[in-house]
């Protein structure tokens, strides 16, 4: 199954705050499964943005990778970030952005 990990799950607004969230492919007993091929597709919702693409290649890095989230120049609120994997799943993840 698809899990999704942040750092930290409360960012400060104002766009200078980010935070890394780490992408695996776990079993039922949250044990790493390495090697899982396709492509996770993210999508963000809420006051942040995504650091870099909207699809992450497993395949390429051993079945383990990570994204960056920054917080938005403007606003405050939940942020939910989604994950599909076409084999392993969907997950999820959501932090905060807490206004200055």
């Amino acid at each position: 199954m698809l899990a999704l990990r942040p750092d930290d799950r409360v960012l400060a607004a104002g766009g200078g705050d980010a935070t890394r969230v780490e992408i695996r492919v776990v079993d039922r007993h949250g044990a790493d499964r390495p090697y899982t091929a396709g492509d996770v597709t993210l999508e963000l919702d809420g006051p942040a943005e995504l650091v870099g693409p909207h699809r992450f290649p497993l395949a390429e890095t051993g079945g383990v990778g990570a994204v960056w989230l920054r917080s938005a120049r403007t606003g405050a609120g939940r942020v939910r970030l989604r994950a599909r994997h076409p084999s392993a799943g969907a997950a999820q993840a959501e932090l905060t952005v807490l206004a200055a």
